[in-house]
């Protein structure tokens, strides 16, 4: 075995190949026999970082709402509201305020009549720039929310 080939460190112990082959951590099993030789020879596995998880193309409200309320940006008395009646959150409101005339009572309407929030949605971004929140937290809201 030459040592030009290369391994890395799976979660659980497994090992990957720079062929794409997955070993498990078997002694009985050649490839990872192969791979304790290698070590042995000087070759150092590098741990493999765990993939991401996917961001979710969109969420139901009521995942929205648990997220929103979990991360404190409104209360949980306003999150059943919403879930119950379609209120909008002093936190909401008060960015809807901000919007021109002819936007807000669009606004509104989506957010009392919403069963699903897409992550494309421009009210989303707006909602999450309000917040101070980047792109990258948005997606992982997302991540998150899809979770609950």
């Amino acid at each position: 075995m030459a040592i030009s080939e290369t391994y890395s460190r799976l979660l659980g112990g497994l090992i990957l190949r720079d062929d794409g082959v997955i070993i498990p951590p078997d002694p009985a099993n050649l490839d990872y026999a192969a791979f304790l030789a290698w070590e042995v020879a000087g070759g150092i596995a590098e741990m493999e970082a765990p993939a991401a998880p996917a961001v979710p193309a969109s969420i139901s409200a009521r995942q929205m709402l648990l997220g929103l309320a979990g991360m404190g940006m409104i209360t949980e008395a306003e999150a059943l509201a919403a879930a119950t009646v379609g209120a909008v959150p002093e936190a909401i409101e008060f960015i809807f305020a901000t919007l021109p005339a002819v936007e807000q009572f669009g606004a509104r309407v989506t957010w009392a009549r919403m069963s699903e929030v897409e992550r494309a949605h421009p009210l989303v971004a707006m909602l999450g720039a309000a917040q101070g929140l980047s792109s990258k937290d948005l997606d992982a809201f997302f991540v998150t929310a899809a979770a609950l």
